[in-house]
């Protein structure tokens, strides 16, 4: 392949971007694009050509020395440089440029733009952008900035936005969807305020009360349907858990016998947490009677009542029960059914260890 020697002062078009380049040079220094494959090479001969036969001279090895042919004198040889002026202009003979040994005297003004490559190094004009040695970029981007870490997460979410899928831009149903949805609400909320109002305040007060710090109350007085001997009704609330109320009425005949606890200052009922059997201690638990449904019926300030049927399991500890009543001025517990041994009979007592009673805090 035909290779030019590099010639600044003569300029051709690149064939990739247009952009003028000296001639004999290997990459462009606008585009980087490869040139030393421009020359076009030469057409092989056509193989379907039959050559006629060239005829075979011989000649001889030696010849005696008066056979031989006298050779002509060789001209001198005239050292004297090649000029590229036209014949006759002598006075411009300071100027005359030697073949092979053109250079690129023109000064630019700028220092020349080294190659970066290891491999290269070789000096370019400061107008270009690759090297016509290498074809490598001559002045490479700057490395990226070090973000800290929120830099980092926020340009990521950027990114995410800006590259969503197209699909996001053509479908907008899901807007449609929650505009009704809105518009529906609001009609519903504004067509039925009244009947919602009071189950909405009554949700919003009960996820209150099951968030909220609780205080327990103390009743100021407590009274009973009857006491049996050594089970007072005070027994029920005095803050010990080994000792308890129960009714005259022993095993099945305790059902609808109540205990009952009044209170000085009406307040928002959030729990109560009763305490079953007669003690807390397995044996002593088994040996007695134990409430096993309650009906519990809380009073408000203007008389108005609230039950709530409870279910005790059959074993000690505490057990609580979430409730949400504003203004109680006492709370009734009534025995609806009752566990006993076979062993105890009607004899055994049924009894309630402890009942305890919480509001919020503050």
């Amino acid at each position: 392949m035909a290779r030019h020697a590099h010639t600044p002062g003569v300029r051709e078009p690149c064939p990739g971007c247009e952009s003028p380049v000296g001639r004999g040079e290997v990459f462009c220094g606008a585009c980087g694009a490869y040139l030393d494959w421009t020359a076009t090479p030469a057409e092989p001969p056509d193989a379907t050509q039959v050559l006629p036969p060239v005829p075979r001279q011989r000649t001889p090895r030696h010849r005696r020395q008066d056979e031989q042919e006298p050779r002509a004198p060789r001209p001198a040889r005239d050292h004297r440089p090649t000029t590229l002026l036209p014949p006759g202009d002598e006075p411009r003979a300071e100027q005359t440029l030697r073949l092979f040994a053109v250079k690129d005297t023109r000064d630019t003004g700028t220092p020349p733009l080294a190659c970066p490559s290891p491999g290269c190094g070789r000096d370019n004009p400061q107008e270009r952008h690759f090297c016509r040695h290498c074809g490598e970029l001559l002045r490479p981007p700057p490395e990226p900035e070090h973000l800290p870490w929120w830099r980092r997460i926020v340009e990521d979410a950027r990114t995410r936005i800006r590259e969503r899928p197209a699909v996001w831009h053509r479908n907008r149903s899901w807007y449609v969807l929650a505009g009704a949805g809105g518009v529906g609400l609001v009609v519903v909320l504004a067509g039925g305020g009244p009947w919602l109002a009071g189950p909405a305040v009554t949700a919003a007060g009960r996820v209150q009360d099951r968030f909220a710090a609780k205080t327990a109350v103390v009743p100021d007085t407590v009274s009973a349907s009857s006491e049996r001997d050594g089970f007072a009704a005070r027994c029920a609330a005095d803050g010990v858990n080994n000792r308890a109320w129960a009714p005259k009425n022993s095993g099945a005949d305790a059902r609808g016998q109540w205990w009952e606890a009044d209170f000085g200052q009406p307040f928002r009922l959030t729990s109560l947490v009763i305490l079953n059997g007669v003690s807390q201690q397995p044996k002593d638990y088994l040996a007695a009677g134990r409430p096993h449904r309650l009906k519990a019926v809380a009073i408000t300030a203007d008389d108005r009542a609230f039950v709530k049927d409870i279910t005790l399991a059959d074993q000690p500890g505490p057990q609580t029960f979430g409730w949400g009543v504003d203004d109680v001025r006492a709370v009734r517990l009534q025995i609806e059914d009752v566990r006993v041994d076979d062993a105890a009979g009607a004899k055994a007592p049924v009894g309630l260890a402890e009942v305890q009673f919480f509001t919020r805090k503050g």
